[in-house]
């Protein structure tokens, strides 16, 4: 056993964790949001292809990968319809079906999350318990006298006695205290082991409200999005124009604020909308600037810490900032049929183009490399718009030249693919392959420590051997 504590292994993994902690401090500081930086950007570049604008085959291509890729964010890329076999015997509206299903997504993910979090947790308590106790009962027993005199397992005995005196039981009690005893140790270890489950709840909440964030505000709007529609049978003349009534173009046979919709749309459709477009901001930036003074505290850290990490201290608050854009981004896309193709896109490009004005002028990240992504990655986007905006009719109905369409989206491609190498190289440096790959070994080690005495000797050294030589491939 010594043999495998003292392997490259084991070295291995020590000299991995002193690297890391001697890791360049602008990376090592908040290496997730480096990820949080690409999903933003491809949320945004899914908001993008929602415009009603004739993409050449250079960027259609791609939009629909993504829009596929991603389908949480937009509505027409994951249809309902297709995962209900029996649609039309609902006793809602598809329409409303629709809605309710992903407005309660994240809230359903959410839930799963934090049993997941749970789960683990109790199994961490769980397992040692159970193998303690499992093991005192199984040192009375023939088998146990039978192995621990066999040369095959020489740690047997040893491995047993030292369950004995584990946490979970008295120590040196076998009598009838013992139950007692070890219910009290294990509710103590149970209780230990929650201890910071609120603030991992709350770093959950907020990774879910930001995944989620587009798609719950799209499908909320969504319930206040209607169209005027002509009468075809206007009376005396079908070809004059003549708007009964606006339509809610979720379901064009339901005429807004009657029936059902009138119901959904004031009693869900406001009070989700405010929750998100306005609570939600508005409490992001109530939160920090109450609590200017509790930035650096690890408590307020480890629970809102994802909040304003990456942020400078002064513009800790940026996150508010953040949000508003989003839900701009997306009302944009909602009511884009009241505005026409061309303003539509014009708005957004007017959208990108202030947040752009903004990073620049306030400055709002922590270090240089986290700036220089943000600016680029928006400046992809807005590019982008602008481009859209090219392919559109002229006022005076000419079509631009269809190389030019190719060859503009090819370029607005080749700017985008740029973008994402290089986030994709930062994102590199920050997480290099052996991290990860050395934890898992750290984690294998760690079993195998556990399980040694009840295993054959021979078989510890095999195993310790495979992994030091995978352990060398890693490294070279």
């Amino acid at each position: 056993m010594a043999a495998l504590l003292e392997s490259p292994v084991a070295m291995q993994v020590h000299q991995s964790a002193s690297n890391a902690k001697a890791f360049d401090p602008i990376f090592s500081l908040c290496k997730c949001w480096f990820v949080s930086f690409l999903v933003c950007t491809l949320q945004y570049m899914v908001l993008i292809g929602t415009l009603r604008v004739p993409w050449p085959d250079t960027l259609l291509l791609p939009i629909k990968a993504l829009t596929w890729f991603w389908s949480a964010s937009s509505s027409e890329t994951l249809a309902l319809e297709c995962l209900m076999t029996h649609a039309e015997q609902l006793a809602l509206p598809i329409a409303l079906t629709r809605t309710l299903f992903y407005t309660g997504m994240p809230v359903a993910v959410y839930v799963v999350l934090l049993g997941i979090e749970a789960f683990v947790r109790l199994s961490l308590v769980l397992i040692p318990a159970v193998t303690a106790w499992l093991a005192l009962g199984f040192r009375h027993t023939k088998a146990f006298h039978a192995l621990s005199r066999s040369k095959s397992f020489p740690g047997m005995r040893r491995f047993v006695m030292k369950q004995q005196q584990s946490r979970f039981l008295a120590p040196g009690v076998i009598g009838p205290a013992a139950p007692t005893s070890s219910q009290a140790a294990f509710m103590r270890e149970l209780q230990a082991g929650f201890t910071s489950f609120g603030n991992t709840a709350w770093v959950q909440a907020g990774t879910t409200i930001f995944f989620f964030l587009p798609s719950v505000v799209r499908y909320a709007l969504s319930l206040f999005s209607c169209a005027k529609l002509d009468d075809p049978d206007y009376i005396p003349y079908p070809w004059t124009a003549a708007a009964p009534g606006t339509y809610f173009l979720q379901d064009l046979n339901q005429q807004c604020w009657t029936g059902w919709h009138w119901y959904w749309a004031i009693f869900y459709g406001i009070p989700i909308v405010v929750m998100t477009c306005v609570a939600l901001p508005v409490g992001i930036a109530a939160v920090i600037l109450r609590n200017k003074a509790n930035l650096q505290e690890p408590w307020f850290k480890r629970k809102h810490g994802s909040l304003y990490r990456i942020f400078r201290t002064e513009r800790a608050a940026w996150g508010a900032v953040v949000a508003v854009q989003t839900i701009v981004l997306v009302a944009v896309t909602v009511f884009g049929l009241a505005l026409g193709p061309y303003h539509q896109t014009l708005a957004m490009s007017a959208a990108f183009a202030l947040t752009l004005v903004l990073l620049m002028l306030f400055k709002p990240l922590k270090h240089k490399q986290q700036q220089h992504l943000l600016t680029f990655g928006y400046a992809c986007l807005f590019a982008t718009t602008l481009a859209a905006l090219s392919f559109m009719p002229s006022y005076d109905g000419k079509t631009p030249p269809h190389a030019y369409c190719l060859t503009m989206g090819a370029c607005a491609l080749a700017l985008n693919v740029v973008y994402l190498v290089y986030a994709l190289v930062q994102l590199k440096r920050s997480i290099t392959a052996e991290q990860p790959l050395n934890r898992l070994l750290s984690m294998v080690v760690s079993v195998l420590n556990k399980a040694a005495p009840l295993l054959p000797g021979g078989c510890v050294n095999n195993v310790s051997q495979r992994l030091a030589s995978f352990s060398a491939s890693i490294s070279s």
